[in-house]
């Protein structure tokens, strides 16, 4: 009797410590969620998500499935920092009532009260942010390279046309307006995300100098003029498609790295 007794006790006691166990934030469960889901981790993904949202976290496993096998890519991924991949230590919570949203410069995670408990409720934007990350981070590195190369030569076009100008005798503004911002995208870097905020700004501003500045008083004075014009010309259209990619790509990698700057 008195095992029956001891045993009954034990039950209650842990059925009162289960009751009283602090519930989860939804920062906290955002944040899980976010590593599970990008570890792979079907199952406790879905454990943490909205019931209705589990065929759509099935779905993107067996897409995924279909281009890899997926115990190679866990593997890989296992040895990724997701705190550094996605800054989830900037993650921050607006809760009101049983709806709560959490989000950073990278992510946005909806949260709501389901029996009690904060589920993530992620659309197809954001499961295939997660599950797929590493593809588009390499994408996005990659259309980032081109887009730099291809800024790159359009600074050194610039930067002849500017020399032959001079050389020419102009030496009105315009010609040195351009000649300094030509300079300052020559002397500018980006190994980094804040780097290559401001390669894009210093770009965007030689843009607007040479819009304004390839008027025919710059170049009619000679052919030389005038074919430096249409290589500029032909580099500005080749840096408007590859600038829609890299956007395109930088959007769906969700990464700190590679700035979405229009």
């Amino acid at each position: 009797m008195n095992r029956i007794f001891y045993a009954l006790a034990l039950a209650l006691t842990g059925a009162g410590l289960a009751s009283c166990s602090p519930e989860k934030a939804p920062k906290a469960v955002a944040t899980e969620f976010v590593e599970q889901l990008y570890g792979l981790n079907w199952t406790a993904a879905a454990a943490l998500s909205d019931p209705a949202t589990h065929a759509l976290i099935d779905k993107s496993r067996d897409e995924l499935a279909q281009r890899t096998p997926l115990d190679q890519e866990k593997a890989h991924r296992n040895s990724a920092s997701v705190a550094t991949l996605f800054d989830v230590a900037t993650l921050a919570e607006e809760t009101s009532g049983d709806i709560s949203t959490v989000r950073n410069g990278s992510l946005v995670l909806p949260l709501k009260k389901v029996d009690g408990e904060w589920k993530v409720v992620p659309d197809p934007e954001l499961v295939d942010a997660l599950v797929n990350h590493p593809y588009y981070l390499d994408l996005a590195q990659q259309s980032w390279q081109l887009l730099q190369a291809e800024y790159d030569k359009r600074t050194a076009i610039a930067r002849d046309l500017v020399t032959s100008r001079l050389n020419s005798g102009d030496a009105s503004p315009e010609v040195k307006a351009l000649a300094a911002a030509v300079q300052d995208c020559a002397a500018a870097t980006a190994a980094t995300a804040a780097g290559r905020t401001g390669y894009l700004a210093r770009q965007h501003r030689l843009e607007a100098m040479l819009d304004k500045g390839l008027q025919p008083t710059l170049t009619a004075a000679s052919d030389l003029s005038l074919n430096y014009i249409v290589q500029l010309t032909n580099a500005q259209d080749r840096i408007h498609e590859l600038g829609k990619t890299y956007l395109d790509a930088a959007r769906k990698a969700h990464s700190r790295d590679y700035p979405v700057v229009p």
